[in-house]
Parts: C-alpha cells; structure tokens; sequence
C-alpha cells in the first residue's frame, strides 16, 4: 500500500518517469489506455500510475471514482494481463 507520505513526495518529483504516471482520472479512465501504460510499466520493471492526481505541475490530487472502480480496474488487468496490480485510489 502507497502511505501519504509517498504520494506527497512523489507529488513533488520534477517530471514522470518511466516508473511513475499520475492521470488525473477524475471521472473514469479509458481501460485500453490503463492496460497500455501497465505493460509499459511491465517492461520498465514495474512502477506506479496515480490516477486523481493531474499530470501538469503543480500537481494536484483531484480525485477519482468509488473504491469499487479501484477494485475493478486490479481484476480488469489482472484478467487481461495476468499481471498483479495494486490500483488505488486519492481522494
């Protein structure tokens, strides 16, 4: 699990990297789009990607969907890519 500490500190790295994405996400987030970024990340060795947080400094955390959409999106890769993830979510 990602404590608020990290979150915080990653809020603050200058640019995304190839282990870290932030999406802002607020309402929804496209699937064909998250299954991309995963297998990227995959590639890369792992890494995260923050949805509810904007991509543009300043970042901002603006949120994202219900907990169960979290919880879909982890079975929808996991489906998909046989690959774990850990999805989750900022309020």
């Amino acid at each position: 699990m990602i404590t608020l500490e990290t979150l915080e500190k990653w809020l603050l790295v200058p640019t995304e990297t190839e282990r870290l994405e932030f999406k802002e996400a607020k309402q929804q987030f496209d699937l064909t789009k998250l299954l991309k970024y995963c297998v990227a990340l995959v590639n890369e060795g792992g890494g995260y990607i923050v949805l509810g947080v904007t991509d543009k400094r300043p970042r901002q955390v603006v949120g994202s969907p219900t907990p169960q959409r979290a919880i879909a999106y982890n079975i929808f890769i996991y489906l998909c890519l046989q690959i774990m993830s850990s999805v989750f979510q900022t309020n």
